[in-house]
């Protein structure tokens, strides 16, 4: 549902509801509509049109706004990461304990080739020596 389906009377908006509408709000007309004359909100929507159309602030909020999305990105790589480790050493303990492949798949949602890999590494005895895993 969009803003601007409620009832946008500003009569029936408590203080609150004013103001994070036009909080949110893009439409300038609308949000001094809702403002009904109040002087704090129309001061905040004032500052809003002139920080919209200052170059200086445009860039570092765009500088900003990119170095947010690199690191959300960066974020969401190592949570995937995460989730993958994971869902390796769980493979790799229910292996251990000798469950059926098919449920370990089903579980972990590694796919069947990883799963057989990590099979063939578990009983190699002579690697999981190597690396001090007996």
């Amino acid at each position: 549902m969009k803003l601007t389906e409620f009832n946008l009377d500003p009569d029936k908006l408590s203080e609150l509801e004013k103001f994070l509408f036009v909080l949110v709000e893009e439409d300038v007309d609308l949000c001094r509509k809702v403002s009904n004359g109040n002087p704090i909100l129309d001061e905040y929507i004032d500052d809003a049109i002139k920080v919209s159309q200052d170059e200086e602030f445009l860039k570092e909020y765009n500088k900003e706004l990119a170095e947010q999305e690199k690191n959300d990105a960066i974020y969401s790589e190592g949570k995937e990461k995460g989730i993958y480790i994971q869902q390796r050493r769980t493979a790799i303990e229910m292996l251990k304990r000798k469950i059926n492949k098919k449920i370990v798949h089903e579980c972990t949602n590694l796919p069947m080739e990883e799963i057989e890999m990590i099979i063939k590494i578990i009983n190699d005895k002579d690697l999981l020596a190597k690396f001090g895993l007996l």
